[in-house]
């Protein structure tokens, strides 16, 4: 084999082995930046829906507050009405209370109307 050939092949493993490892070093530092990143924006995403959580629970308490002083409800409520989930809504001026339920005085839960089945309107 000649010195040229040589020459040639020695030159052409300096540049694999040197593009081989460029990539290598590459690919570490992208894997490194992505991980931080999408740590930093999973932080990121969950300390802003718990912070939308907890506005949308201090809504839900002052809702419950303005409930809990309804003249209009508590009146309903004693004379057994059978629209009181109506009115709830009505006092609260929200639309869709699926997952909302009253109890009586005695702590039993009042059962939703049968034609209203979920949605109060």
């Amino acid at each position: 084999m000649s010195f040229r050939v040589r020459l040639l092949l020695a030159i052409l493993a300096i540049v694999v082995l040197t593009t081989a490892l460029s990539l290598v070093i590459a690919q570490r530092q992208n894997r490194a930046t992505f991980q931080g990143l999408a740590g930093e924006l999973f932080d990121l995403q969950s300390r802003s829906f718990r912070e939308r959580q907890a506005i949308a629970d201090a809504a839900a308490v002052d809702e419950i507050k303005r409930l809990a002083t309804s003249v209009r409800l508590f009146a309903a409520l004693e004379e057994n009405d059978p629209d009181i989930y109506k009115i709830t809504a009505d006092e609260l001026r929200l639309g869709d209370f699926g997952f909302f339920r009253l109890l009586d005085r005695e702590g039993q839960l009042l059962p939703l109307p049968p034609r209203q089945s979920g949605s109060f309107e």
